[in-house]
């Protein structure tokens, strides 16, 4: 496999662990090393202008998104069992005050008023209990859908964006969460479902119904529905997680049966596709030659993960064309195999926001996973904290993390906290005019500049300067040398890597002031900054 888009060769699995996917299409999966990164930029300094004005608005950004793992899985994040006894997820585990605290720490971001927006909720894997009828997926114990509710009301959420991993057991051609495909696309649709006698159109008509009566389930229990997508990754095939495997034909066939009762049932919804490629695989790609279906889609879905952002620069096309007037968004980012993060995967985190915002005025962004378990492998990976389950009575590993609590996974939070904290809901983007690479005639992907006015008029720019990890104590800094419209002071704040021994030890650590209109501010390398207006 080359290293060109994914998607257009191979596109990549969301857990590499699995192996090959048996879809067709599918193959083997980008790794973190798939996607050189650019060597380290020469120049010290360079100039920036802020088009602050009205001539400079971009998008509104909503704000961004978050994933929540409300049930349990196997240590080795891949491994679901449907019959589980273990009631166990974030937040159900947590001591109340230690509830509070990731509502009030994480999910708000430090803020008073509200942090992340949305909340990623997996259905039929972190959300996945089967009604006795085994036609829907509902909460799996007594309590879990009440602390989920409370997690919505006190982290002041938004909403939920509603992605089926799988629909419930009876739509199934494996009558299971597991594995398998829509029932009436399986040979076997005569004897697993012998009351439809073979009609498809009427199973996908019923199997519509079914989806919106998940979706008003969630809005009866406190959980208001945002965003909705048919099929978390559908080129996904026998997982050892709950999934549901499509072509892109029977994608394309129940899209059109199921999307318009949900339109019809939630006129405010994000309806989007596909959760992995977007308008550019081969699910994308059925229904842009669709106009019925397409005449549902609001938005485009991928996931970037496990990589640097700098395509999203270099080479861009497989994002940003055949958008047929659509947004598009990046609707999980990880960090898959990872163990540990450096310093420049922390950079490389928040570059991932700030290039979805900037070159493909995406107005919102979502993190995988806002807690993991202790006893998972891929913690460090894929959460913003970690909590310690019940029944995890390993302390070898987080020793300090007690049974009910939680800590910061500081290489993801650092990255990622000053988005929540300094990125407020309905801020809009301006342009900045930056340097190029007289190499490339793109601007740099290393020293990443990102401007916003907040609701209240305040200007915030975020900066970066990326270096190769292993130089990261012997780089020479980068200053940037910006031109704004406004002639107050900025305060300065500064995030980078930290070890979990000290996670906020690089967090949020004030810089000072400096005064525009022309502001000079000097960059550490591997270093996240934000410069707020005062006012």
């Amino acid at each position: 496999m080359t290293d060109q888009f994914p998607g257009t060769g191979p596109p990549p699995a969301r857990r590499t662990v699995l192996g090959a996917m048996a879809a067709a299409g599918t193959g083997i999966a980008l790794g973190l090393t798939a996607v050189p990164r650019a060597t380290a930029a020469t120049a010290a300094s360079g100039s920036y202008v802020v088009e602050s004005g009205s001539s400079g608005r971009r998008q509104t950004i909503l704000g961004l998104g978050f994933e929540i793992q409300s049930d349990h899985i196997g240590a080795q994040d891949n491994e679901m069992d449907p019959d589980d006894p273990v009631r166990s997820g974030a937040p159900h585990d947590l001591t109340e005050s230690e509830r509070a605290r990731f509502y009030r720490d994480i999910l708000m971001g430090g803020r008073a008023d509200r942090g992340f927006r949305y909340c990623r909720l997996g259905q039929g894997i972190w959300l996945r209990g089967v009604s006795q009828d085994r036609k829907q997926i509902v909460g799996r114990w007594s309590s879990q859908m009440g602390v989920l509710a409370e997690m919505h009301e006190q982290a002041k959420l938004d909403g939920l964006a509603a992605t089926y991993f799988t629909p419930a057991p009876y739509w199934k051609s494996t009558q299971s969460l597991m594995n398998g495909t829509l029932a009436c696309f399986a040979p076997s649709f005569a004897t697993t479902h012998p009351q439809y006698n073979g009609d498809k159109a009427r199973f996908l008509d019923d199997f519509g119904d079914s989806v919106v009566r998940d979706l008003k389930y969630l809005e009866s229990n406190g959980l208001p529905v945002r965003m909705w997508g048919l099929q978390n990754e559908p080129g996904n095939w026998d997982r050892k997680y709950g999934s549901c495997g499509y072509t892109a034909e029977s994608y394309l066939e129940t899209f059109r049966a199921v999307a318009p009762k949900v339109r019809s049932a939630f006129p405010g919804v994000l309806v989007h596709v596909d959760s992995r490629d977007g308008q550019s695989g081969g699910f994308g790609t059925a229904v842009r030659g669709d106009s019925t279906a397409l005449s549902y889609v609001d938005a485009w879905t991928h996931h970037y993960t496990s990589q640097s952002p700098d395509k999203l620069i270099s080479a861009p096309a497989y994002y940003l064309d055949n958008r047929e007037g659509r947004e598009v968004f990046n609707d999980e980012f990880e960090w898959e195999g990872a163990s540990t993060l450096n310093h420049e995967l922390t950079v490389d985190t928040a570059h991932s926001v700030m290039n979805w915002m900037t070159f493909a005025d995406s107005r919102t962004w979502f993190w995988l996973h806002a807690l993991k378990p202790t006893y998972t492998n891929v913690a460090v990976g894929y959460g913003l904290g970690i909590w310690r389950p019940d029944e995890d009575d390993d302390f070898s590993e987080y020793p300090g993390i007690q049974k009910g609590h939680w800590d910061y996974n500081a290489p993801v939070w650092n990255a990622l906290s000053g988005f929540t904290r300094y990125l407020p809901w309905n801020s809009v983007r301006h342009h900045v005019e930056e340097p190029v690479d007289p190499a490339t005639g793109k601007p740099s992907v290393n020293n990443r500049i990102m401007a916003w006015r907040t609701p209240e008029g305040k200007l915030v720019l975020a900066l970066t300067h990326r270096v190769p990890n292993a130089q990261t104590s012997t780089a020479a800094p980068y200053t940037f040398e910006v031109s704004t419209d406004s002639g107050r002071t900025f305060t300065g704040h500064r995030f980078r890597w930290s070890p979990h021994t000290e996670p906020l030890a690089e967090n949020n650590v004030a810089r000072g002031t400096a005064s525009g209109p022309e502001l000079s501010i000097t960059v550490q390398p591997n270093t996240i900054e934000f410069w707020v207006e005062n006012n």
